[in-house]
């Protein structure tokens, strides 16, 4: 989910949180408050647009966080200035460990990726944000791709299907939690 489709004011609140979380130990780690955190997703930024939240079960899972383009948060040493060749940019991805491992990181990274394509980069700035790790992060993400097409098969369930089962399961669950209720209920 683009980092835009939250509600106005909630950005820097879960950001923050999901920094604080995944970098927990991280060597070199520094704590974001969400006041620090507003600095970086104002409203007329582009990070809202390129930046991605990930959901599991419509709870954040983790983060892929991309500053393209901006200056605002650099600071320079005495008569340093910044010259119209250089960019400053900002990449990080975090993934709380429940989604670990499983390709999360890759996937948050590929749809801000294919934002900052779609508004004209080139593979040179692409490889440039990503630390040069292009070619390492893609031969990683086929090898997860791999264990997990050995770890099970392919799905051949349709949406229907799924959805058939979910009701199901739901309201097979609601009747049995309304019996549970009505068992324990005092009697007045």
């Amino acid at each position: 989910m683009p980092l835009r489709a939250l509600p106005p004011g909630e950005h820097a609140a879960l950001l923050s949180e999901l920094w604080n979380e995944t970098f927990a130990r991280h060597w070199g780690w520094c704590p974001l408050s969400p006041e620090i955190t507003a600095l970086f997703v104002l409203e007329d930024g582009s990070a809202l647009d390129t930046s991605v939240i990930a959901l599991s079960e419509g709870r954040p899972l983790g983060f892929c966080f991309v500053m393209p383009d901006d200056s605002s948060h650099a600071s320079f040493a005495p008569g340093r200035t910044l010259r119209p060749s250089e960019k400053l940019n900002m990449l990080a991805i975090g993934v709380r460990q429940a989604g670990r491992g499983r390709g999360v990181n890759y996937a948050m990274a590929a749809h801000a990726f294919l934002e900052l394509v779609r508004r004209g980069w080139k593979d040179d700035a692409l490889a440039k944000l990503a630390g040069g790790n292009v070619i390492r992060a893609l031969a990683q993400a086929e090898t997860v791709a791999a264990r997990l097409q050995r770890e099970r098969p392919a799905s051949t369930a349709t949406i229907e299907a799924l959805d058939q089962k979910a009701t199901r399961i739901h309201s097979g669950a609601t009747r049995s939690s309304m019996r549970h209720a009505e068992r324990s209920a005092p009697h007045l």
